[in-house]
């Protein structure tokens, strides 16, 4: 279920409606997919939609989907460095910064207390902005292969957690390959003091595919704004995925 909110989004998306693939080798991890070959029972053609990579994060009392990393340091030129992940469920409005285990905001709302935020078994992937932390972290789908596909999209929610947070953080949809970045020209925000859950869509340009080693990014490049607390930024639902050319 997806909670419409006031986050804002900018994004130029389309969606993929054919047939899913999901292109991987890991069939041993269910939720995630990476792009390292087609098995031999999933064979596509070209115009087959596949999946280069997926997680509900469900699991992350565990520890991190294969693939996925959490990071600061992030700038325009560097995807920045691997951080440290708190498998312990979180609530909301900790204040204490880091990247954390919370609830999802799927079928959950604003007053939710801390009982109902950790009984509930679907996650999201957050991350608690404090001055230390005020620009450059990100969240990071690593060691893609986007061989033989076009169109790659990354898809998501973006969960704006804690309502009582008035800063508002703005969040850009990126990729590198080696030391290139690669934009998508997608951008949303959360914080403001809102509570709840928005789809965003970020389609890559062609400088993507083809490539191996590819990471893509959703990350704080500037400042937040505004006076208060920082946000509790979640994502939750993420995909990566493409369409065959071969």
């Amino acid at each position: 279920m997806l909670e419409q909110s006031p986050l804002a989004v900018d994004e130029t998306s389309r969606g993929v409606s054919r047939r899913m693939v999901v292109k991987t080798a890991a069939w041993s991890v269910p939720t995630v997919a990476v792009a390292v070959g087609i098995p031999q029972a999933a064979h596509a053609s070209p115009g087959d939609g596949v999946v280069l990579f997926t997680s509900a994060f469900d699991g992350i009392g565990s520890g991190l989907p294969s693939n996925f990393s959490v990071r600061t340091g992030a700038t325009t030129s560097a995807v920045g460095t691997a951080a440290a992940f708190a498998t312990a469920a979180a609530p909301w409005n900790n204040t204490g910064g880091g990247f954390k285990n919370v609830a999802s905001a799927d079928g959950l709302t604003a007053a939710s207390d801390t009982t109902a935020q950790n009984a509930s078994t679907d996650r999201a992937v957050a991350v608690r902005q404090v001055t230390a932390t005020d620009t450059g972290v990100a969240f990071t789908i690593d060691s893609l292969s986007t061989a033989d596909v076009t169109g790659v999209t990354v898809s998501f929610k973006a969960q704006s957690l804690d309502a009582s947070s008035p800063r508002q953080t703005t969040w850009t949809v990126d990729a590198f390959v080696g030391a290139t970045r690669i934009t998508s020209g997608t951008t949303f925000t959360t914080g403001n003091s809102t509570f709840g859950s928005t789809s965003v869509a970020a389609i890559f340009p062609a400088t993507i595919e083809n490539q191996t080693g590819v990471t893509i990014r959703i990350a704080c490049l500037t400042a937040t704004t505004g006076t208060g607390n920082r946000a509790t930024t979640g994502i939750d639902d993420l995909t990566v995925s493409a369409t065959s050319t071969v």
